[in-house]
């Protein structure tokens, strides 16, 4: 069965300190508002908004239990050791970048995505969903490429810049980047050169960032 949850960032916060949550991605904190003035009024809203919400229930002791279908998709988030992203910028100011964030533990993968409205979007997915969003980022007309390298890229026709990343949290980390100009992909060869890339290569190479949760 899917399932998903939709939290403000400070609410998510409130849900790590609940399940004492071993990590919690500096983006997720990026995103709050300054609590440190107001940590009470920011604690007693969001165990408000969560208590109706049905995702956290009150003992009489006081005590707060998040419910097993909410703890099932922060549990990746905050206990997961492996993370991996997809930032997508564009350079035309009509659209908006998007970032899509996956965190894995013991095979279960929660994906979360920002919303327009500044919420946080958790679901939980797995390893073929994921595939079909590598698979989305190219139209479906993208052109056949020969794959060709280059002093550069052409900078002035630039589109849209993809980031993927990883990291094995507290161990190691992995980027690679790749800009669209005239409706190509290239990415960096080794030797700082650009390449063009046929929808093969692309794929090819972001499964290869994102080999934990592909």
């Amino acid at each position: 069965m899917e399932q998903n949850l939709t939290l403000k960032p400070e609410e998510l916060y409130f849900l790590g300190s609940v399940l004492r949550a071993k990590y919690i991605d500096y983006a997720y904190v990026a995103a709050m508002d300054d609590i440190s003035k107001n940590r009470g009024v920011y604690e007693s809203e969001a165990r408000r908004v969560l208590t109706d919400a049905g995702v956290i229930t009150e003992d009489f002791s006081g005590g707060l239990e998040v419910a097993e279908n909410a703890k099932a998709l922060l549990r990746p988030v905050f206990f997961g050791e492996y993370e991996a992203c997809i930032d997508i910028s564009f350079m035309s100011e009509m659209q908006m970048a998007a970032t899509v964030r996956f965190h894995s533990l013991d095979g279960t993968i929660t994906q979360v995505i920002g919303t327009a409205e500044g919420k946080l979007m958790l679901s939980s997915v797995t390893k073929e969903d994921i595939g079909k969003i590598v698979k989305s980022l190219l139209p479906p007309d993208y052109p056949a490429v020969q794959p060709e390298t280059a002093d550069e890229i052409p900078r002035e026709s630039v589109s849209r810049i993809i980031a993927v990343k990883h990291s094995y949290i507290g161990k190691s980390a992995a980027v690679k980047l790749f800009a669209e100009s005239n409706g190509i992909l290239y990415s960096e060869t080794e030797s700082g050169q650009a390449q063009s890339l046929s929808a093969e290569m692309f794929e090819e190479q972001v499964r290869g960032i994102l080999k934990e949760v592909l």
